[in-house]
């Protein structure tokens, strides 16, 4: 299917270990070891030349939904990337997380 492939999470940190989530990547493969770089200020985001699991998902022609009660796993660290839709639901219920419309945008 893609090569993403299973791996183990070498990370306590929500953003570092999603992002080796969905991508199979280490965190010092995929970047995102903290939210900001203290040496340069910038913000650790997904790289786009990671293939993600939604993305591997997506070519395999399933349809995916992403929905994440944390800050840190949102679009602008770009945990989007593959996902026809997702959802930053910080503090929802899970009345409000199962209401998401996870058709894709016509």
């Amino acid at each position: 299917m893609s090569s993403v492939r299973p791996r183990l999470v070498r990370s306590a940190g929500s953003a570092p270990a999603t992002a080796s989530l969905f991508t199979s990547l280490y965190p010092e493969q995929h970047g995102v070891t903290r939210r900001v770089d203290s040496a340069t200020g910038r913000v650790n985001r997904v790289p786009e030349s990671a293939e993600t699991i939604a993305e591997a998902f997506r070519a395999a022609g399933y349809h995916t939904l992403g929905v994440s009660d944390n800050g840190l796993v949102s679009p602008e660290l770009g945990f989007d990337q593959g996902f026809d839709v997702f959802e930053p639901a910080v503090g929802a219920t899970a009345e409000r997380v199962n209401s998401v419309d996870s058709r894709p945008a016509a």
